[in-house]
């Protein structure tokens, strides 16, 4: 309940409001995962309700969508992906993120997939998941369907 509360309350003040974590009603304090604003994802983000200052801010990155279109997916994002780039960063120019029901670990890589209706990207990235990775051969990452 005090989510929803919480939430009616925040419309109005930052738009494209995502996931509200706690409102402490004795001090009016609001602490979000995340928020978009501006185009600017904001995570772990603190606010007084009634001052609206914003206590402290963890990190920030653009937001993307979690589920691709056929937009997303084309030769020329395929294209723009290199070798050794972060997760984020891929999620970055496709403008979308990853499927993570379709990702695939082994000893040797992690696999994370994007797609979009017959389009399918595949990126592998080191065991720990941060940076694409060449698995032999100067392979990276595979496409097909666009």
């Amino acid at each position: 309940m005090k989510k929803y509360i919480a939430a009616l309350l925040l419309g109005g003040l930052i738009p494209n409001a995502h996931a509200i974590s706690t409102f402490n009603p004795q001090n009016n304090v609001l602490t979000l995962d995340n928020v978009v604003v501006g185009g600017t994802q904001y995570n772990n983000v603190t606010l007084v309700l009634g001052n609206y200052y914003v206590l402290g801010v963890e990190s920030s990155q653009a937001w993307v969508p979690d589920t691709c279109t056929s937009d997303n997916l084309t030769n020329v994002k395929y294209n723009a992906i290199g070798l050794n780039m972060p997760l984020a960063q891929v999620n970055q120019i496709l403008g979308c993120k990853y499927d993570p029901a379709l990702t695939y670990r082994s000893s040797l890589a992690i696999v994370y997939t994007w797609h979009a209706g017959n389009a399918i990207l595949n990126v592998f990235f080191d065991t720990s998941g941060l940076f694409s990775k060449d698995i032999g051969g100067g392979v990276f990452k595979q496409a097909q369907g666009f």
